[in-house]
């Protein structure tokens, strides 16, 4: 596979079969769009994409080392596709939307002002993270591990705490509420 070192993408847009199936070794991708393009077989090390979109992109085994996702959107993007091996992303002052992340780890990693919409957790490691600011509006978690998470910053969760783990995790008192929702208890 060609491998494809300190490259910068500016305003492109991806579809259909459009994107180089490579290796990309700390490239930057500014403002570059993928719609429902296929990136899959690709891996990305240590590389960082800004100011663009997601959106429904084929990910069958693509590898992400160390990748970073700032000022983003990923709509319908389906993570479980992706390499399990190595796999080490990171979201900040992004929209991730309708995404599957089933069975993969982001164990200490720190989520700065995410707005993580109709996404379903299942089986995910977020031990240890840090959400700060962070919206997870119609969002749940079932099985995942959330032990010593910090989620004081955070609004709009919905833990069932009957089927995560959420030891030493901190909240607010204030959004106590998306802990107990499930029991139709009024807290004034």
């Amino acid at each position: 596979m060609k491998t494809l070192e300190n490259i910068e993408m500016n305003s492109r847009v991806f579809t259909a079969h459009e994107f180089e199936e490579a290796e990309y070794y700390n490239c930057r991708f500014l403002s570059c769009n993928f719609r429902q393009a296929n990136i899959g077989k690709t891996v990305f090390e240590k590389c960082c994409f800004e100011r663009s979109e997601l959106l429904q992109v084929g990910l069958s085994r693509t590898g992400f080392h160390g990748v970073e996702f700032k000022d983003y959107k990923l709509i319908g993007v389906n993570f479980n596709d992706a390499n399990e091996f190595g796999f080490d992303v990171g979201f900040e002052n992004s929209i991730v939307e309708a995404c599957s992340f089933d069975g993969l780890s982001f164990e200490g990693k720190t989520f700065n002002h995410v707005r993580f919409l109709n996404n379903d957790f299942v089986c995910v490691n977020f031990a240890h993270s840090l959400f700060l600011d962070c919206d997870f509006k119609n969002s749940t978690f079932e099985r995942s591990n959330l032990g010593k998470c910090d989620f004081r910053t955070s609004v709009n969760f919905s833990i069932d705490l009957e089927h995560n783990k959420i030891k030493g995790a901190k909240f607010d008192l204030h959004s106590v509420i998306g802990l107990l929702g499930k029991y139709g208890i009024e807290i004034e």
